[in-house]
């Protein structure tokens, strides 16, 4: 099983590296979309229901940050990274307030993102692991 990515960012060539740096697939993971700015994206999420989000800041008709709260109030598990050219302690903290996994700032170093990328795919592992373990157990307390 693939988990599925949505990626957000306004600088063409950058969403357009981020959906072709690696090979997704051999890393346990799909590229479900792209979009350019925070309000698409809502909707574009609300379709593809991704597991992980990869969102700038700095965007047209809404800020990552403000799509990150919107996006955590109705997909509290979904996951989000920040790829961000702002080295502001004000944004990080906001970032983090709103609930985002990772902060990484441009340029990305790929190794960086895909070392991150396996460590998140066995948390992923073992938030669904867990979910199926607590709908087995509550199957038997219904029997």
């Amino acid at each position: 099983m693939a988990w599925k990515v949505v990626i957000v960012e306004d600088e063409d060539l950058l969403r357009e590296g981020l959906r072709t740096c690696f090979d997704w697939e051999k890393i346990g993971y799909e590229v479900a979309g792209a979009s350019d700015n925070g309000k698409k994206a809502l909707e574009l999420i609300k379709e593809k229901r991704p597991d992980v989000v990869f969102t700038d800041i700095k965007m047209p008709f809404m800020d990552g940050i403000t799509m990150t709260e919107k996006l955590k109030e109705e997909y509290p598990d979904i996951k989000i990274i920040i790829i961000s050219g702002y080295d502001y302690f004000e944004y990080a903290r906001r970032a983090l307030k709103a609930g985002v996994s990772e902060y990484i700032l441009k340029p990305v170093n790929l190794k960086q993102l895909e070392a991150m990328l396996k460590n998140l795919n066995q948390e992923l592992k073992e938030r669904a692991r867990r979910k199926r373990e607590w709908f087995r157990l509550h199957e038997v307390e219904e029997s």
